[in-house]
Parts: C-alpha cells; structure tokens; sequence
C-alpha cells in the first residue's frame, strides 16, 4: 500500500475514531471503573499475600512493615500489583504484572533513587563481575536474597550507597545507556528509511 493511499485513509477514520474515543471516556467512570478498581484491590491483595508468605524471613527477622504505595500516576492494567515493604534503613518495591516480577530498591534516607534490586544481589554474590539475576517468583526471590540480606543493609547505609551508585554507574548504567542509543539508533534507521 502506498504513503498517498494510506494517508487516506487515516483521514478518513480519524474523525470516527476520535468521537468514539471521546464517548467511552465519558462514560467509563459511570460503568467500568468500579470493575477496574475491584480487580486492582484482588491482584494487590493476592501479592500481599504471597508476599507474607514467601517473605516471611523480613517481617520476623527484620521487622519489616508494608506501607501504603504512593499515589498511583497511571492507570494499573491487566494484573498489576505494587506493594512497598520498609525493612530497617531500605524500602523494597515489588511489582507484578503479567507474570514478570520486578524488585526495587531505595534507601530511606533518598526514597526517590531506586536501583534494581538485582544489581545489588549481584554485588553482594561478586562484586567484581555485576550482571542481573532474575527471579522466576517470591520464592526465587526469598532464596537469594535471604542469605545476602545482611550485606543488602549494609550496601543501604548513607556512606556505602553512594559508593554503590558509582559502582553500578561504572559497569551498569554507562553500558545499558550504549544499548539503548545504539538500538535507537538501529529503530529510527528502520523507520525512517527512504
């Protein structure tokens, strides 16, 4: 199909589309919101749940507590759960959604610098070669960090964390920001091609 044909097209369904978009957006708080919000209550409370149970090890040994998350910036989809977990100096944020789950960590002294948690695992397993471990599960997750989690506090403190930033700065970061800017690169190319 050519440019011309297609830019046609478009054209012509935009305008539909739009009123249709418009439609539903006035009335979704009126008919399915209470649905959304409903399914959004039980995917959460089920990570609570499996939470309590695969990490049992960080609210008696610990003293964790689950917090109340932030105000949500957007619209939880398909089965997003997000809870907030304070254990001693570090706050851990777990989100599941789809299958995939994704662990995060931040110190309480600078709540808003969240670094994978993952990367910090690894460098307490080897610090002189940091790669991302996956966890399959909170189970996975329980087992690998259980052992580590002395050494978790401690990289937390004010003085070590910010050696561990410009350790993960150095072998990390830099690399992952390459990646991405080469694969932009390949992308844009793709796309833009004449």
């Amino acid at each position: 199909m050519n440019r011309h044909l297609l830019g046609y097209i478009i054209a012509i369904l935009r305008p539909p589309m739009v009123l249709l978009r418009w439609g539903f957006e006035a009335i979704y708080p009126y008919t399915l919101r209470h649905l959304d919000r409903r399914i959004e209550k039980r995917n959460e409370e089920s990570l609570v749940r499996d939470i309590s149970d695969s990490l049992e090890f960080l609210f008696g040994e610990y003293d964790a507590k689950m917090v109340p998350t932030e105000a949500k910036r957007f619209q939880p989809g398909f089965d997003y759960a997000e809870v907030l977990i304070l254990v001693g100096c570090l706050r851990l944020q777990l989100v599941r959604c789809r299958g995939e789950l994704g662990v995060m960590i931040a110190p309480n002294f600078a709540p808003a610098d969240w670094h994978e948690l993952s990367l910090l695992l690894a460098v307490c397993v080897n610090p002189d070669s940091i790669a991302r471990i996956s966890f399959v599960d909170l189970w996975d997750l329980s087992s690998k960090i259980r052992p580590q989690f002395p050494c978790i506090l401690e990289w937390c403190q004010p003085g070590r964390f910010t050696e561990l930033k410009k350790l993960l700065e150095g072998d990390v970061y830099r690399n992952d920001r390459i990646v991405m800017r080469v694969t932009q690169t390949e992308i844009n190319r793709n796309l833009y091609r004449e």
